[in-house]
Formats: structure tokens, sequence, C-alpha cells
């Protein structure tokens, strides 16, 4: 693929990264990933800003004050839209490179034509076919503006769920990065804790776990799961809670919130992890918990987790909750087991060290822009 550049003698080349709405207020993988890769172009010399259209007005707090943000729905008056307002933003800034975090950031914006020559990145931080399921004709809609375009899947089998213009045009394989732990002491008790670490919402499989837990409670009484990760919406966290005492598993599943401390000082305490979601990307919750050193039980139709989670190497998948609890009691009561499956996971997810995936971004945003 060949982009047209403008170049702007002396001054560092200015790439424009559109965010989601919910930006300053959520928390998750797509979020962390955005941060991250706001504060690697800055390393890299680029003048960053990120963007999104929100009524929030808020600024992310963990955006790298390097990085100039904008919200567009402020910035010239509540009365324009999405299109317009980054149409307008795009013609004062003129940025050198566009890259967009979702497909459906680039349908709403509808790029006018004076700004075919601008190159532009979509990231897909989920299955293709899910994201463009969304929306109704979504990637008939999206094909007029693909346009001087390449597009980044998470796993090379995410390459074959892309429509046919995007498929066999340029596409990129970058994983998410995982932060890489030490390894966990040999001599470390038992804890009869499992974990579960993600953000939590309707997808991600709670209510199959509380299924699976009743069986589990009936050989082990003592064992008990710690569910990390913001509840949303938060009706949803009422739901759940009921929903646990409505199984009598009070005491086997916890809903713990957001960790007050580090991912290692929290995981640390566990002797292995569940994933029970219903569909991922790439979730680097899951990444995290396997890089500490925990054998991680999924399930198969989970895409993202079927690929992260390598049956009977560093973890169990599983076809119903009927065997995801056989997979509990199973690492239960088999402790040296699951202690090798945790070195194992921890192996598996040195090819997401965040300096190779890093690597990654940097030779194709340089590529891009011919340097």
């Amino acid at each position: 693929m060949c982009f047209a550049i403008r170049f702007r003698k002396n001054k560092p080349r200015r790439i424009l990264v559109v965010a989601q709405a919910n930006v300053a207020s959520t928390a998750g993988g797509s979020i962390t990933v955005f941060f991250h890769f706001c504060r690697l172009l800055s390393d890299l010399g680029y003048e960053v800003t990120g963007s999104c259209f929100s009524e929030d007005p808020r600024k992310p707090s963990s955006l790298d004050e390097r990085v100039h943000f904008v919200n567009l729905h402020y910035l010239y008056g509540k009365r324009k839209n999405y299109d317009k307002a980054y149409n307008r933003f795009v013609g004062e800034w003129r940025p050198d490179l566009i890259v967009f975090f979702y497909p459906h950031y680039c349908l709403e914006m509808r790029l006018s034509r004076r700004f075919n020559k601008i190159p532009r990145i979509i990231m897909f931080h989920s299955r293709p076919d899910f994201l463009f399921s969304q929306l109704e004709d979504f990637p008939q809609k999206l094909q007029p503006f693909y346009v001087n375009t390449c597009s980044q899947v998470l796993f090379e089998s995410y390459r074959a769920l892309l429509p046919d213009y995007i498929r066999s045009g340029e596409v990129h394989v970058i994983a998410n990065g995982i932060k890489q732990f030490p390894e966990r002491a040999e001599d470390e008790g038992e804890h009869k804790r499992i974990v579960y670490f993600s953000r939590v919402d309707s997808l991600k499989g709670v209510d199959l776990l509380m299924e699976s837990m009743v069986a589990v409670k009936q050989k082990h009484p003592d064992w008990r799961v710690d569910i990390y990760g913001d509840i949303e919406p938060e009706e949803y966290a009422r739901e759940l809670g009921e929903a646990i005492r409505g199984k009598g598993l009070t005491k086997q599943i916890c809903l713990k919130g957001r960790s007050s401390r580090g991912i290692e000082e929290t995981l640390s305490d566990y002797d292995f992890s569940v994933f029970p979601s219903r569909v991922e990307g790439f979730s680097i919750g899951l990444g995290e918990t396997l890089s500490m050193g925990l054998a991680t039980i999924g399930y198969r139709f989970c895409s993202g987790v079927n690929e992260m989670i390598i049956d009977g190497v560093n973890g169990y998948l599983c076809d119903n909750p009927e065997e995801f609890a056989q997979a509990m009691i199973r690492l239960i009561e088999k402790p040296e087991e699951r202690k090798e499956m945790g070195r194992k996971a921890r192996e598996s997810m040195r090819q997401y060290a965040p300096e190779l995936i890093d690597e990654k971004w940097a030779g194709l945003v340089k590529s891009i822009l011919g340097e």
C-alpha cells in the first residue's frame, strides 16, 4: 500500500487517535491499550492528540501529559454533530495519520473526500464479525470511507472474519501487550482461592460460573472465587448479588470490585483462575492472570479465550458449566498439575511482552509515515 504524505518542515508528525465516548469514565482492556498506545506514539516523537465525542467533559486521568486531548462535543459548541465536528477538526489540525480505535468511529466520522490523502489505521479490539453485527449493514456502509486505510486485528484467525474489501487489503496482526511477571515462589502454600480478573458485564459469563460453583460447593465448600473488576451497568451488580444469594453461594463467590492493590499483589493470593466469558477480543485480564503463572479455565466457544488458553497445557477449555465445574474440581484436587500448568501459562504469555508489541506498532506507524 502506498500512502501519500504531506510534510511539515522541522515539526513532528501529527497523529490523531479517535477513542470511545466514555474514555474518561470507563475501565478495561481497550482503555488501557488506548493510554499505552498514545504514550508509545509520544515516546516515538510524534505530536499526538487523543480525541472523543462525549457529553462527559472530563479529561481521562490516565492519559500521558504529553498527549493533547480534545472532546469534539464541546470544542465547537454542542450544536455540532460527530461527523461535522471531526471533519472541521481534521481540516484545522491537519494530522498526518488518523487511528480509529474501533471501526464504527471511521463510519461515524464520514471523512470528506478532500482528506483522502491522510492515511488511516482501523483497530479491531474484538472479533471483527462481532463488531460488525452491532449495526445493520455495517460492512457495506463502511466501505465508501475505507480509503487509504489499513486494519489491525488481534489474532491471525480474525483475518478471515473481515469483509472481503478489508481482507484483500493491508491487514496487520498485532495483539495486546501483556505485562510480564516474575516466577512465583515454589514453596507458596495453598490459598483455597480462585480468581476472576477482568471487567464484568453480561457477556463475561459470571452467571455460568455460578452454575459451576453450585457443583464445586458440594465437594469443596471451603474454596471460593473472588471476582475483581468494575461491573457495568450498576444495576447488573445488584442482579449478580441477588443471584449469588439465591443460589446459596455467598461464601463461595465474592464480588470484590476494582482492586485497590497492584496486579501482582492482588493475584499472588490465588491458586488458579477462571474466565467464563462468552465473547472476547483479546482479554488483558486473562493475559495477566496467565502471565502471573495461574492456570486458567475458560470456554472453548469463546473467541480469544480459546487461543490464549491451550487446553491441557496452561489450563482447560470446556463446553458447558458441568465440564467447567469438573475442571475446577480437578485443579483443586491436583495441586502439582495446576502448578505445572501455571509455569506453562507464564511461558505462553511471553510472546505478548509489551516491548515486542510496541515494536510491531512502531514499525507499522513508521512505515505508513514513510520513515
